[in-house]
């Protein structure tokens, strides 16, 4: 007799909510920004009451700050950047710089950064969700890589932290803020590998241990 597989937990009635209120506030906000949103048009959005958006965020600034929140959370650095491999360094960050400005020049994560720069005058603690969220934790992640290889004699840097910073200031390039000031999202892979490849070889001609 074959074992039962074991099903996934079914999400209650309240969850499902919050998570269609949560989906179609992303929408409203990232498509309007803070200021042309309304919890009317969520509420209609998410198929819910007025009353039911305000049960589960107080107010308008609360849904806004759970939907960066939530944007800020799909950016995590992935785990390869941690493991401690004798994998070629420029390998490593290549992999890095192209996962990296994927996350970064999609629609969504553009929307978000425009969303944020705009309405984080008003309200600064969106600001700073954003930059101690996916910010800091990518730049975190790379100086803990870069400390690991300085250890090993590999890389040679003072300051590994203002090391990640410049290095993903590096990646970014100009496309990051053409993207952010609407322009065209044309041949975009391309210039993720080239941003990727030229980035990593500009740093490693000066970080390497002679």
């Amino acid at each position: 007799m074959r074992p039962k597989k074991s099903q996934p937990p079914r999400r209650g009635p309240r969850a499902t909510k919050r998570e269609d209120i949560l989906e179609a506030g992303t929408k409203i906000f990232l498509e309007r920004g803070f200021g042309a949103t309304s919890m009317d048009e969520v509420a209609v959005q998410a198929n819910v009451s007025k009353r039911t958006v305000y049960d589960y965020f107080e107010s308008k600034e609360g849904l806004f700050a759970a939907v960066v929140q939530e944007l800020c959370e799909r950016i995590t650095p992935p785990e390869f950047l941690a493991k401690e491999t004798e994998e070629n360094i420029e390998d490593v960050l290549k992999r890095f710089g192209e996962w990296f400005l994927t996350c970064i020049y999609s629609v969504e994560q553009i929307n978000l950064f425009q969303t944020v720069i705009n309405d984080s005058r008003q309200f600064p603690e969106i600001g700073d969700m954003m930059f101690s969220g996916p910010v800091r934790r990518t730049q975190d992640a790379v100086a803990a890589y870069f400390a690991v290889q300085v250890r090993k004699g590999r890389l040679q840097l003072k300051d590994t932290s203002t090391a990640a910073a410049l290095f993903i200031a590096m990646l970014k390039g100009d496309t990051h803020m053409k993207l952010l000031f609407g322009q065209s999202r044309g041949i975009l892979q391309k210039e993720i590998r080239r941003n990727a490849f030229t980035t990593v070889k500009l740093f490693m001609d000066g970080a390497r241990k002679n």
